[in-house]
């Protein structure tokens, strides 16, 4: 019996304005209400991820932890997690790949993968902003990253993987963290980006160096 149990996947299937095009995946918690809540980061913010299998990987982990997490689609949980701290825009954290030293996973203190990502952030001059979605930049940055690493199809492949049965989705999540050491990150220093390919289940790792090509925020 598996130790994450069945991924429960909450997804939008019409093209939405709110991270829907295209569609980035969150972890969420379902509160008291019945309301899907993305988890937030120590500073508030919340983490999106392009390809679904890295949410699905987040979820196993979380899952180890003991946290009782689902995958599900930015467009449908509670936006309010999104707004920034003066309430005039939007702001979330695109996932590009997890920090890691000598092909072994970084973690924070919480026992959480490390994060790194770029930061999206929309404004408006009165109220919110209408829509809130991934720029073009930021896709062809996760575009450079995964070519580094080999990983041309990316796009293909994710589109694949979101049509996958669950049984298989928790097979991925599984295969990926038992493939890979994790090590909590204390006073080392990433040299390598981690990215893992779902099509042929292995990891592939891009120099730390070229990653950082660009101004990006990684996060402990």
């Amino acid at each position: 019996m598996s130790i994450f149990g069945s991924p429960r996947i909450l997804r939008a299937y019409a093209p939405l304005d709110f991270l829907g095009s295209p569609e980035a995946y969150v972890l969420c918690e379902t509160d008291e209400k019945g309301v899907c809540c993305p988890l937030r980061e120590q500073d508030g913010s919340v983490t999106c991820h392009l390809m679904f299998v890295d949410a699905l990987i987040e979820f196993g982990r979380a899952r180890l932890l003991g946290r009782a997490v689902h995958v599900a689609s930015a467009a449908v949980v509670d936006r309010d997690a999104f707004i920034d701290a003066d309430g005039l825009g939007y702001k979330a954290n695109v996932h590009l790949g997890w920090p890691a030293r000598d092909g072994a996973l970084l973690t924070r203190p919480s026992g959480r993968l490390g994060s790194w990502h770029r930061t999206l952030h929309a404004r408006a001059v009165d109220g919110l902003p209408a829509s809130f979605q991934v720029g073009q930049d930021c896709i062809d940055e996760v575009h450079r990253i995964r070519e580094v690493a080999g990983m041309f199809a990316w796009q293909e492949t994710n589109a694949l993987t979101v049509q996958w049965p669950a049984a298989k989705m928790e097979h991925i999540a599984e295969r990926a963290l038992a493939t890979i050491n994790v090590v909590s990150a204390n006073t080392l220093k990433p040299n390598q980006l981690a990215l893992f390919d779902p099509e042929f289940e292995r990891w592939h790792f891009v120099p730390y160096a070229q990653a950082h090509q660009r101004s990006w925020r990684g996060a402990n």
